[in-house]
């Protein structure tokens, strides 16, 4: 599964995670615009994403991939 984002951070600060249950896959803490993708090896169908923002102005959008088994 891969999770693509494109965060823009005018100000302060946008922290996004990324659990698979209740393990941590992936998280980072954005302090200017920034583009990128996480490809991890879930093995559970759900997960969570959890974007919080720390005095912050901008805005953040994600996408989730599964990539085919052929």
């Amino acid at each position: 599964m891969t999770l693509s984002y494109d965060v823009e951070v005018d100000e302060g600060e946008l922290i996004l995670e990324w659990r698979d249950r209740k393990q941590l896959l992936w998280q980072e803490v954005f302090t200017e615009n920034t583009q990128g993708s996480i490809t991890a090896q879930t093995h559970n169908r759900r997960y969570s994403v959890r974007i919080e923002g720390k005095h912050t102005k901008g805005g953040c959008r994600i996408q989730f991939t599964e990539k085919d088994s052929q």
